[in-house]
């Protein structure tokens, strides 16, 4: 007798499958395979995206990035600062920005996901 397998979670499925649940979540669909819905059901509903700081609106990590970039640039030319150190703090808000439309996406996908498994 063989052990019944482990519940597939988000992780377990490859990247096009989660790209077609996102796809389908984004026109209203569900996916049909139920183990797949399941665990986007599972990833979309995890803590962490009910965590109180996602409850700001998506647009504002980049954003506040953005303007601490040119802030940054704008002191850091301001007191003369080495052009390494500005380098540096540009590259820093970037990466912060680019962090921030990451979140912001994967937060709308779990968005859309959630809408789709909650609908009756």
């Amino acid at each position: 007798m063989t052990a019944p397998a482990a519940p597939l979670t988000w992780a377990d499925l490859p990247t096009a499958t989660r790209v077609e649940v996102v796809r389908l979540a984004g026109r209203g669909e569900a996916h049909p395979d139920p183990a797949v819905r399941r665990a986007a059901h599972e990833w979309a509903t995890m803590p962490s995206w009910s965590w109180r700081a996602n409850r700001l609106p998506g647009w504002t990590l980049p954003i506040a990035a953005a303007v601490l970039g040119v802030l940054l640039v704008v002191v850091g030319l301001a007191v003369a600062a080495p052009w390494p150190m500005i380098v540096v703090l540009v590259a820093a808000a970037v990466v912060a920005l680019v962090l921030g439309l990451l979140g912001a996406n994967a937060r709308s996908s779990a968005a859309a996901v959630r809408a789709v498994a909650d609908r009756p």
